[in-house]
């Protein structure tokens, strides 16, 4: 009480290191730091929950989250056997977010969701590490890791399935059976490992990390991994006796795809970070012919629009037909190919429903606090080259 009643006597400053309460005194023994923003407990909220839906339609459910055809036989026994089944999605730390890890990605996992998964996301730190992506120090690594975090629970996840996991901790935790399952790795053959990109591999970390993406879907015991196509044939190399069900993501487009290329970038895909004006000038540029149906705007359609909503409104000039309402996309599809729907209508309708989504999400991370400080941390982060 003494101690207590001495130190609250002093006038009490925030630290500017800490940012924490700091009372000042002659002895360094006699200061307290009591911190005041602190990282949250990302996993606060995970409680799951088994999936009511029958059979079907969980089966349902988990191909509409695939962007490619499933072994049905596989899934069918996982669904079987487990009402919680583990999904595994590896995350690579950008300094920026593409529309596809953002939204996307948060869309697919709740479909998932519905099908009664537990859905791990899976931050690889170590690995972004070994990649040299982070120069300065493990600070940015963590940063851009809540960033993600906090943009994926601002996009609507569910967080009462959905676990945060990062890859450094988790491994710390169960060191020895991850030594076990990188003793199992290294006898995939290197010639294997180069066949699952599509540029050479030119340095050592190259490999680990190849070898570190490899076990991981083992290490968290995995039934069924979300993973993008590029991550494909490196994660049927599999280690471990349990091979998990893979779930590969649809693919967007590049934007820039085609005989018109663009000298910027960033400019190639969406960025949840992308403001209106830059989301419109994009999409005006896309690569868009009349007749093509592969294009990626209508990917953007397909995948994220109808993904999302029942509906798809385009607005038109009453000489060009009026305001037509798509209800599935194979309709779409058809008047686009019949040349009844004109690119610049569909870049326009695509534009207000990219922006309607994406506008929420960013003035979330325009009024909360701790968003917003997130965002101003990515900021500066991209701004050392």
């Amino acid at each position: 009480k003494r101690e207590t009643s001495e130190l609250g006597a002093k006038m009490a400053e925030i630290s500017p290191v800490t940012l924490g309460l700091h009372w000042p005194g002659g002895d360094k023994s006699e200061q307290k730091i009591i911190p005041i923003f602190e990282e949250p407990d990302a996993n606060l909220g995970f409680c799951p929950i088994p999936s009511l839906a029958s059979l079907e339609e969980r089966i349902k459910f988990c191909c509409e989250a695939s962007g490619s055809k499933l072994d049905i036989d596989h899934l069918q026994n996982i669904l079987r056997e487990k009402e919680s089944p583990i999904c595994f999605v590896p995350i690579e730390l950008t300094k920026r977010m593409k529309f596809s890890q953002g939204f996307m990605k948060v869309m697919l996992a709740n479909k998932l969701i519905q099908a009664g998964c537990v859905v791990k996301f899976w931050l690889n730190d170590w690995v972004e590490h070994l990649g040299h992506k982070f120069q300065r120090n493990s600070d940015e690594t963590r940063s851009c890791g809540m960033y993600f975090i906090e943009m994926w629970k601002a996009c609507g996840v569910v967080v009462g399935n959905t676990q945060f996991l990062w890859s450094s901790e988790e491994i710390k935790k169960r060191q020895a059976h991850y030594d076990e399952l990188v003793f199992s790795a290294t006898k995939t053959r290197i010639s294997d490992i180069e066949q699952c990109y599509d540029y050479e591999l030119y340095s050592a970390s190259d490999i680990f990390s190849s070898c570190m993406r490899v076990i991981d879907a083992s290490f968290v015991n995995a039934d069924i991994c979300l993973i993008p196509k590029s991550q494909e044939e490196l994660f049927s190399l599999g280690v471990g006796s349990k091979s998990p069900l893979l779930l590969v993501e649809p693919q967007l487009g590049v934007l820039s795809s085609g005989a018109r290329m663009f000298h910027n970038l960033w400019d190639k895909d969406l960025y949840m970070e992308d403001y209106p004006i830059e989301i419109r000038r994009k999409i005006k540029r896309a690569y868009c012919p009349p007749k093509d149906i592969r294009n990626p705007v209508l990917d953007y359609v397909r995948y994220i629009i109808f993904g999302f909503r029942s509906e798809f409104l385009v607005r038109r000039g009453t000489q060009y037909g009026g305001d037509i309402i798509y209800t599935t996309y194979s309709n779409l599809e058809t008047d686009f190919q019949r040349e009844d729907l004109h690119p610049y209508d569909l870049k326009l309708a695509v534009f207000n429903e990219i922006n309607d989504i994406i506008m929420p999400i960013q003035k979330h991370f325009q009024s909360q606090p701790r968003a917003k400080n997130l965002y101003s941390q990515m900021r500066k982060i991209r701004q050392v080259r």
